[in-house]
């Protein structure tokens, strides 16, 4: 007896949709796709790094008499933004914005998000100092330029900061 076509076809199991709803709405598949997302757009900021940012800072750094290194002075310090929002997104989505919202630790998270801040607007300022050296030019002293460029650091944080706030709640 040979086998009908119905019969040799192998048998699948047709999964309804509300199955793979179900498998979406898993906090930990959510966690795990917002991870990667993450991971993949930290990944493609740095390597589409734009080159002609860089002629512009290179046009910058020349007005103002200052060598222009492309590593030192561009590529390092936008890295190390990207990685330290990369690093912030982290701890508040995956570890301080559960915990408060079930009431867990709550000091301790707002700690966490204070020092979170505290650390992204030093390491913002610090890297403005390398890739924002022209404005010492500007500035009359050397630690006018400094105020300066912390006090920008920290302020486009509260910015975004605001932002995120007022986007989200």
């Amino acid at each position: 007896m040979t086998p009908t076509l119905e019969e040799a076809q192998p048998q699948t199991t047709d999964l309804p949709m509300n199955d793979f709803t179900e498998y979406i709405d898993k906090p930990s598949t959510l966690s795990k796709i917002e991870f990667g997302v993450a991971t993949v757009l930290l990944i493609f900021s740095i390597l589409l790094l734009d080159s002609s940012d860089a002629t512009v800072a290179r046009r910058l750094f020349e007005e103002a008499g200052i060598s222009f290194g492309y590593y030192a002075n561009f590529f390092y310090p936008r890295v190390l933004v990207f990685v330290t929002v990369y690093l912030a997104f982290l701890l508040v989505n995956f570890v301080v914005v559960p915990q408060l919202l079930r009431r867990e630790q709550v000091a301790r998270n707002i700690l966490l998000l204070l020092g979170a801040y505290v650390a992204a607007g030093l390491v913002f300022g610090t890297t403005d100092t390398y890739a924002a050296t022209y404005l010492f030019r500007e500035y009359p002293t050397e630690q006018d330029t400094y105020n300066a460029l912390f006090q920008q650091g920290f302020g486009g944080l509260f910015s975004c900061w605001f932002f995120w706030e007022r986007t989200l709640c």
